[in-house]
């Protein structure tokens, strides 16, 4: 493991995570919030913390491991949107930043969604 990109990144969820049960993978994955605002990212990041810390004390990788992995998903999400709820005094969507703050890969790096098929010359 060599915390490749700075906590909350993708990257580092999957550096971390290598070699680690796919569940364990794909939650890790979920807490990320790098792609947030800093105005979402406070109510997002502790519970990426937790589940760093649970990854890394907990080196056996069982059913209870992603479970509580997938709990702390779920805890954010409904962290995320309570702080929503506290910052603008009810609940929906926040505006958009100016700029994006982690932009995606490029769709060239994207895995292929829905049926694939050839694209002929026109």
């Amino acid at each position: 493991m060599t915390n490749a990109g700075k906590p909350g990144t993708p990257e580092h969820a999957a550096d971390l995570t290598t070699g680690r049960h796919p569940g364990v993978q794909d939650a890790m994955q979920w807490l990320c919030f790098s792609h947030l605002s800093d105005q979402l990212r406070r109510f997002s990041k502790p519970f990426y913390d937790a589940g760093q810390n649970l990854i890394r004390e907990v080196s056996a990788d069982s059913a209870e491991l992603t479970t509580a992995l997938n709990a702390l998903v779920t805890a954010k999400d409904h962290g995320v949107r309570a702080g929503i709820r506290s910052d603008q005094g009810k609940p929906g969507p926040v505006p958009r930043p100016a700029t994006v703050v982690d932009p995606p890969a490029t769709t060239a790096d994207l895995p292929p969604f829905g049926p694939q098929t050839e694209h002929l010359p026109s």
